[in-house]
Parts: structure tokens; C-alpha cells; sequence
């Protein structure tokens, strides 16, 4: 819907005096509204935060409010909630509420999300690269500042986070993106960026530049790691039972390879 369909002088009524309240600085509360009398709401003010109680009421909150306000309204979701130290992970949610952080960054006018997000902790921000046709970037440090940026080196880019480079070329499945892209280098600069099909590899329109947001919300450089991992030894050295410093020990082992080799793990965000 257009953005200044609905205002609270159309409305008229207690929005007017709603408004006056908010314009102000009054604290306000309002109760035993229906739902959609709070999207519209929602959909009236400046710099808004709705908040939801479970994830399923937050969806339906932001379709709604994005069609009545007309302004860029972000669903902001919660991220798995990891609490023991496991092999398996999965980052589908992580990844969509980092392109929820970048897109807030950016600028949003309402934001949505469920309880259980807000407590959550976030990063500073949402560190991202951009490589642009005809500009410069250091190829041969690429793959590193990559995995520094949560990214994982395979031999395809099937998923979201993962890159593969070949020759002079980079192939790379950007978080938040639809498609993977194959950006072409000579030498240091970038002379060609084309999305392509994830599933049947069909090349797209070729795009001037590309922007390639973390993958992680706890990104972290070669000077960093070794003070993580540092830190993880001296925490194992607290175990006064055997088998569960052993154990320490180990899971200390594991980390410090995958976090060297750029492989993600549960707890690493």
C-alpha cells in the first residue's frame, strides 16, 4: 500500500490524540486492542519497534504492517538458541537474521520481532565487503577475509555462506541472496559479476557490484582466535575431574581446528 494512505488525521478520532501523546513525549499505553488496530498503529509511527510474543504472531505482524505502511518494515527473527557445544549446526535462521541486521542497518523505518530475538545479543554490526567491477580487490587475501567472515571454502557455492575459488575466478553464494555469483578477476580487479542458478547454473544478468554480508554475527581475525583459544585452555584447566577435563581438552581441540580451517560449529555465533 502506498506509504501516506493511512495518517492519524484521516483516521481522526483517539488516533489524533494518540498522536499528540506520541508528538509529545507522553508515555502511552493502550489496551485491548485488536490486531489489526495495532498494525495500523504500528504502520502510523516513526522508527517503530513491535514487538511480538512468539515468531508465528511476528510474521503476521510484519506481512500486515508492511502492506499498510508502505515503508520498509523488517522481520527480525530469533536465532537458534545454542547452549552446549555441538557438531551439527544448522544456519539458516542465523543467516536470516543477519540480512534482517544489514537491512536495519540500511535504514528501516518499523522493525519486527519476537520476544525471544530482542533478548538475544547482537553485533556491533553487520561487517560486510563489496567488490565492484573495475575496482581493485587484494585476490590472493580474498579467501581468507572471507572465512574471517564466517564463509566456509568448498568445492561449489550450493548454499548460502559458502565460496569456492578456481583459477581467477570466485564463485560465492552471498548471505541473503537468492543466487550464488561468479565474479571474475584479472589479476586484482574485478572484471565481471554474474549471478547464476543455484540449481540448474543458468547465467543471470551480469550486476556491477556485489555485497557480501558476514555469515557470522562473531566474526573474528587470526590475532582474535588465538586469544579465543587461549582463553578456552586456561577455561579447561578449571576441571577438577578427569574425564570431564579430558573431555574439555577435546572439545578445546575441535574448536581451535575448525575455527583455523574456517569450518562452522555450533556456539561459534
Amino acid at each position: 500500500m502506498k506509504e501516506g494512505f493511512f495518517t492519524y488525521d484521516n483516521l481522526g478520532g483517539e488516533y489524533l490524540s494518540l498522536a499528540n501523546d506520541i508528538r509529545l513525549g507522553t508515555p502511552t499505553a493502550i489496551f485491548g486492542v485488536a490486531d489489526y488496530n495495532k498494525y495500523l498503529i504500528a504502520s502510523l509511527a516513526k522508527n517503530t519497534l513491535y514487538v511480538c510474543s512468539d515468531a508465528q504472531s511476528a510474521a503476521a505482524a510484519h506481512a500486515a504492517i508492511s502492506v499498510l505502511s508502505g515503508k520498509k518494515c523488517v522481520l527480525l527473527p530469533a536465532k537458534d538458541d545454542v547452549v552446549l557445544y555441538k557438531d551439527a549446526l544448522s544456519k539458516d535462521v542465523l543467516f536470516r537474521r543477519l540480512t534482517a541486521l544489514a537491512e536495519i542497518e540500511n535504514g528501516a523505518d518499523i522493525v519486527v520481532c519476537e520476544v525471544e530475538s530482542l533478548m538475544q545479543l547482537v553485533p556491533v554490526e553487520v561487517k560486510k565487503i563489496t567488490l565492484e567491477v573495475g575496482r581493485e580487490f587484494d585476490f590472493t587475501a580474498l579467501p581468507r577475509v572471507l572465512v574471517e567472515l564466517g564463509y566456509t571454502r568448498e568445492y561449489a557455492a550450493e548454499t548460502q555462506g559458502l565460496f569456492a575459488v578456481r583459477g581467477d575466478i570466485l564463485d560465492i553464494f552471498p548471505v541473503g541472496s537468492d543466487n550464488p555469483v561468479r565474479v571474475d578477476f584479472f589479476g586484482d580487479t574485478v572484471e565481471k559479476i554474474r549471478p547464476y542458478d543455484a540449481q540448474s547454473g543458468e547465467r543471470l544478468a551480469e550486476i556491477n557490484s556485489v555485497s557480501l554480508i558476514a555469515a557470522t554475527d562473531a566474526p573474528f581475525n587470526v590475532e582474535e582466535r588465538e586469544k579465543i583459544i587461549a582463553y578456552l585452555k586456561k577455561e579447561a584447566k578449571k576441571f577438577t575431574d578427569s574425564k570431564a577435563y579430558g573431555r574439555a581438552v577435546q572439545i578445546v581441540e575441535e574448536i581451535g581446528e575448525k575455527m583455523v580451517s574456517g569450518v562452522p560449529f555450533s556456539g561459534a555465533s
